[in-house]
């Protein structure tokens, strides 16, 4: 491939990996089973690097949400301005034939194992999110590192990945055990979890970790809420549960025997912590609300269904939720889609977290979110207020346009 003898996008997309490589000392490039990439990728670039390129070079290769840049289907329901939507469908629509001919599933999700994207433990893989590369990592026991947009798509063209850093068992053992205290995870709600994961996240930094005293029957959607903050507050690739973790069964086996390095204690006054560095004001009003990052289930969407059934949201309140389109079609079979559209709704398959680089609709100047991971990015790239709460508070405030505490 290096020497070119594969054509010459193949040898550029080496070149890259080889790079990448050489400068964390990897020792050698190893096989990947499955590539998620992102597809926003400048055209320019794309044309080169797929340049003879016939056939990916993994089994399955899917596509990350068009972060920030919207909906192609719903950008004027969101109000996306005209000027920048035209813009950005024009690039859309040129790379789309690449990504046709490579046969690259147009999944645009976060979520890529809800879609047919996923591995078993100890295959290794090339998957764009911080989130998705951490809930592999965690939760399937696959072996994922925390990489970006052009390692990943040069990953997919090629079928190799630098062996190294959490792609090595010895990489993968915890450093930090963190010790929940005073905290029924029974009575918590996803925006709890969410909030006690961001104040970890913040304190372990990029250490891997084992979380104590957590039990191994929790919902997908709580092991996403407790798992994807560490990525957002912090930068941790691995977080091991015991039980739950493919390469855990118990805390000793996830340190590897070895004795602790450190440990995090996170209780009650941590968990509200977090939610105090995005707080609204008692009836202040709010633009603009957002679910669905990461993507939600089909079982999200069934619970803010509910609590919007029969009722109308605010002619002031624009209420978005991010989904997969698989998901979005399942949840359309069970009713749920026809009671939020009927509400006011609009379904996008964009990443709710990047919003702001596809230009918040004008006059958006207060949004809520039960995402604690949007609450963070949202409020760094835009000058809107942002309010993290309850899924319960979030649709309260899309019906009646003003937060209440």
């Amino acid at each position: 491939m290096l020497a070119g003898k594969k054509g010459r996008g193949i040898q550029k997309a080496i070149s890259i990996l080889v790079k990448y490589g050489k400068a964390f000392d990897a020792e050698r490039l190893a096989p990947v089973i499955s590539s998620h990439i992102w597809a926003i990728d400048p055209y320019e670039f794309l044309l080169d690097i797929t340049d003879g390129v016939d056939k990916l070079g993994v089994g399955i290769t899917t596509t990350h949400p068009l972060s920030g840049f919207f909906d192609m289907d719903k950008w004027q329901e969101m109000g996306v301005p005209d000027n920048f939507a035209k813009a950005e469908a024009k690039l859309f629509n040129k790379r789309l034939p690449i990504y046709k001919r490579l046969n690259v599933l147009q999944t645009f999700t976060c979520l890529p194992t809800l879609v047919g994207n996923s591995a078993l433990k100890g295959q290794i893989i090339s998957w764009m999110g911080s989130g998705v590369q951490l809930m592999a990592n965690s939760l399937i026991g696959a072996r994922a590192n925390r990489e970006g947009i052009t390692t990943v798509l040069a990953a997919a063209i090629t079928g190799r990945t630098p062996y190294m850093g959490l792609l090595k068992p010895e990489k993968r053992l915890a450093e930090i055990i963190v010790r929940l205290k005073g905290i029924n995870i029974a009575n918590c709600t996803d925006t709890d979890l969410q909030a006690v994961s961001y104040y970890i996240g913040e304190k372990a930094q990029d250490k891997n970790i084992v979380i104590d005293g957590l039990p191994n029957n929790l919902a997908f959607e709580s092991l996403k809420s407790l798992l994807v903050p560490l990525a957002v507050s912090g930068a941790v690739g691995i977080c091991h549960i015991a039980g739950i973790t493919p390469e855990a069964p118990t805390i000793q086996a996830s340190l590897g025997g070895k004795k602790v390095l450190d440990e995090i204690i996170a209780g009650k006054q941590e968990m509200l912590e977090s939610y105090a560095k995005y707080p609204g004001q008692d009836g202040e009003n709010v633009d603009l609300v957002v679910f669905g990052c990461p993507h939600l289930t089909v079982t999200e969407i069934g619970q803010v269904a509910a609590l919007l059934h029969g009722r109308k949201v605010s002619s002031n309140t624009r209420l978005w939720l991010g989904s997969a389109e698989q998901i979005i079609t399942l949840a359309g079979r069970m009713g749920f889609i026809d009671i939020i559209e009927q509400a006011g709704g609009v379904f996008a398959r964009c990443c709710m977290a990047g919003v702001p680089f596809g230009r918040l609709p004008n006059g958006t100047k207060t949004l809520a979110t039960n995402s604690i991971k949007a609450a963070h990015y949202i409020s760094r790239l835009t000058r809107a207020r942002v309010i993290y709460g309850t899924t319960q508070d979030c649709v309260e405030s899309a019906i009646t346009g003003v937060w209440k505490r």
